[in-house]
């Protein structure tokens, strides 16, 4: 086994010891070997896959709030496996992750983590793949619900300024209707004015042309007079 990527497993084993982990799992089929702490202060590692024929490392981590988490890197050498051994946390951002939902019942006994056998490598990935798909489509319903939620209060906006441009639209018809009444008002009135003062031409008319009728008469009664005085005194004479 010396061609092995990250090397011979009795070396691997010795470094396990160092770091205070046991081994707790073999299969040579799978070509994987499996590692956990002896005790608790083991900065959050429960579990230590290494998958030895292709130098690709699973650590099981448990998170305190969203519980265990399996972070896989590839192409780990020998000097990286025993870092990751001592200091599992040490390169959480040169992986990527899988995370394991663990429910925890309630009971006055210590949560004890679950050790999942590991898979190889292949099903590993597949079942990664699965698990991708079912978080891609949870963060899409998330997402359906975001959208809906947002279109929901598109609508009601929509709706307000709807009854705000009516209200707006009645406002301005009300002021026109006022407007036009308004108008209309000082319009019939002037139209009243005009006729009141055209009666009070007319009237004034038709009051001098009587004076003028009566002075008319005046005179030719007089002049009657005159013509019947002077006849009768032509008879006298």
């Amino acid at each position: 086994m010396d061609d092995l990527p990250i090397g011979p497993l009795e070396p691997i084993r010795a470094e396990a010891r160092a770091a205070g982990l046991v081994q707790i799992y073999y299969n040579e089929p799978s070509r994987v070997i499996s590692f956990a702490p002896c005790d608790s202060e083991s900065g959050g590692l429960t579990r230590l896959n290494v998958y030895y024929t292709t130098g690709t490392v699973a650590t099981c981590l448990d998170h305190p709030r969203e519980g265990q988490r399996q972070l896989f890197r590839r192409n780990v050498d020998m000097a990286t496996l025993c870092e990751l051994m001592r200091e599992p946390r040490s390169h959480t951002g040169a992986g990527y992750h899988r995370r394991q939902r663990v429910k925890l019942e309630h009971s006055s006994q210590p949560a004890v983590p679950q050790l999942i056998q590991p898979l190889d490598e292949e099903a590993e990935a597949r079942a990664q793949l699965e698990r991708l798909y079912l978080e891609v489509a949870d963060v899409g319903a998330v997402i359906a619900a975001c959208v809906g939620r947002r279109q929901h209060m598109e609508s009601q906006v929509a709706q307000r300024a709807e009854v705000r441009r009516l209200a707006e639209a009645r406002r301005r018809e009300n002021e026109q209707q006022t407007e036009a009444h308004r108008v209309e008002t000082l319009r019939v009135a002037e139209a009243r004015r005009q006729q009141t003062e055209a009666h009070r031409v007319e009237t004034l008319r038709v009051a001098e042309a009587r004076r003028q009728e009566d002075e008319h008469l005046a005179v030719l009664k007089r002049q009657m007079k005159d013509a019947e005085r002077q006849l009768q005194e032509a008879q006298v004479c």
